[in-house]
This record gives structure tokens, sequence and C-alpha cells, in this order.
């Protein structure tokens, strides 16, 4: 039981650092009441999760205690060890919200296995995302959401559909290993039956009520464990699947999003830069770019989007910061950054 429960808190720490923290960065950075919202809600996660882990990991639970409630708020215990240990608020579920931002990060984990496939980084904009529900009806629920998984596979637009064909191919197969102790010597004659069937029906059935089979030895339902599905992309497509979706990523590139792809290595290089200087989330800088004129055009017709990410106050920073010649796909780039 304790190791399931320190299981269950290792996965809502990793959700809650490379997920919520991850895609609120820029709520993070504002000053209106949606900062004041989200800031909020990460302090009431972080001091209740100081409590949870305090059996686990006493030292960095008391921390965490020390550091958000103890000598910050008024009438806080002296040690979180003092403290109730958390019971849930019922209230406060939301489970189909959950449940949607499940599949939500399901289809990214999705589309950045696509990606990795085809050897396009994250940095490099594609064109669209089409996606394949297992169950059509759940992409109205999503589309609230959608911003988030286009930000985060670097896609311009994402398509729902109800043809999976169109973009990938399926094979099927039985999986001998979960069906050889059922089946006995019927196994042989189920999977000459499986691979002669429609791949997509095979799927379909699959994810349904089960694939229903006829054998010497009676009827049998397959179901997706005993089933393999295989996803094979389409020409000028690169897919990745699982049983809740199918993801299909346009992946020819024009010059077009060649540029975008270029923009985006050059605010890499002045983040990284930032972290070098150990900035501050909140620290804006001036800023030069130099360099092989690809790079700069790309730069310029992307101003807006660079000074959003990185925090320039101004362009053209002149002698204030140290110039740094770094390279970009083998074109030369020269920053210039100076905090203010």
């Amino acid at each position: 039981m304790l190791y399931d429960a320190a299981q269950a808190l290792r996965g809502f720490v990793e959700s809650l650092s490379n997920w919520y923290v991850r895609r609120s960065r820029e709520r993070f950075w504002g000053e209106g009441p949606e900062t004041q919202d989200a800031l909020t809600t990460l302090y009431e996660v972080l001091t209740r999760l100081s409590r949870l882990i305090a059996p686990f990991v006493p030292f960095t639970a008391e921390a965490m205690y020390l550091s958000l409630e103890a000598g910050q708020r008024k009438g806080a215990l002296a040690s979180v060890h003092h403290t109730a240990y958390p019971t849930p608020d019922e209230a406060a579920l939301a489970p189909e919200l959950a449940e949607d931002m499940a599949l939500l990060r399901e289809l990214a984990s999705l589309g950045l296995a696509a990606r990795k496939s085809v050897g396009v980084r994250v940095r490099q904009p594609l064109r669209a995302l089409e996606v394949i529900l297992a169950r059509p009806e759940r992409a109205e629920r999503l589309a609230p959401l959608l911003p988030l998984l286009l930000d985060e596979l670097n896609v311009r637009e994402i398509h729902f559909s109800q043809e999976p064909e169109r973009f990938v191919e399926f094979k099927v197969k039985a999986n001998f290993k979960a069906l050889g102790k059922r089946l006995g010597k019927d196994m042989k004659l189920c999977q000459t039956m499986i691979t002669g069937m429609d791949p997509a029906a095979v799927r379909r059935a699959v994810l349904g009520d089960g694939l229903r089979l006829e054998l010497p030895s009676g009827e049998v339902v397959l179901g997706l464990e005993e089933v393999v599905v295989e996803v094979s992309p389409r020409e000028h497509f690169q897919a990745a699947g699982s049983a809740s979706a199918v993801v299909a990523l346009h992946a020819d590139l024009d010059d077009d999003l060649r540029e975008e792809g270029l923009a985006r290595e050059v605010l890499s290089r002045v983040q990284t830069i930032r972290r070098e200087l150990n900035l501050g989330y909140t620290q804006r800088i001036d800023l030069s770019i130099d360099g092989d004129p690809a790079l700069v055009k790309a730069a310029e017709r992307f101003r807006e989007h660079l000074s959003r990410e990185s925090l320039v106050r101004q362009w053209g920073a002149g002698d204030g910061g140290e110039a740094r010649t770094l390279d970009v796909d083998g074109l030369p780039l020269i920053l210039r950054v100076s905090p203010v």
C-alpha cells in the first residue's frame, strides 16, 4: 500500500512539474487576475503536497513547508509534521476535465513519438496534425484544450477525422503470447483468419465490443490485448497510435515553415543565454541580433513572438551586453543580451 501511494505521488509530481508548471509559464509571468489565479493554485497544490509527502520524505516536506507556510502565513504551525494529513475535497473534483486532460496528454505523447520517427525536432513547426479518436464524440470536449496541444506539438492546425485510412495503414495479427494457452491448437487458424480480414475493421472491432471469431472449439471474442494493431503512415505523413487515438503529422516542410523554425532556433539560443546569465523569470532584456541574413530575417519576422517569450524590452542592445557568436544548423548567429 505504501509503495502504491509513493508511486502515485511520484506520478503526480511529474505531472505537476512537467505539465502544469511548464504549460503555465506565460500565466505566471503576467500581472492580472489570471496570473493571481495560477499562482494561488500552485501555492495550494504545493502546500498540500508538502503534507502528502511528509511520511515518505520528511525533510523535503519540512523544507517545503517552512518556505511556503511557517513564518509566511499567520497562524501556521511550526512544522509540517504538526499539521493534519489532507483529506479529499469532493466538491473540487472535476472528473470529466481530468479525463479530457489525460487524453490530451496522450495525444501529445503520440504526436511527439511521431515527430521522433520523422526526425523533426519540436522547435520546427509543422503544418497540421490529424487526430482520429477511438471515441469521436470526445472531440467536442477537447476543443477548449486544443491550444495546449497546438503549442506542445508546435503545429499550426489540428483536424479531427473519422477516416484513419486516409492517413495511415493498419496491420493486424494475433497476440500469440496472450492467446496461445487460451486457444491451443486453434491458434494458427485464428492468426490466419485475423490476417485475412480488413485491418481497419479488426481495429474497430477490438476497440468496441470485441472481435468475434468462429473456431472449431467454438466462438471466441478477442479484445485489444489479444490483437496486435500496428500503424504505418501513408506518404507525406508520420503517425503513431494507441487504444485511444491515432495521430498523423503532415511531415512535409515548405519555406514558410522552415523560416519559423529558424526563428525558434534563435529563441532557443536567447533562452540559453538567459539561463547562463542566471536571469530571473521576470527579468527583461535588451537584445541585438546579427549574423546570417536568413536568421536575421526569420527573427525580424517573428520579433513579437521572440520579444514575448524571452521578455525583450528593446531590440538593439548597443554595447551593453557581450556579443556571442553561435551556430544554428551551420549558420552563424551573433547575439548580444543586456539585462535591464
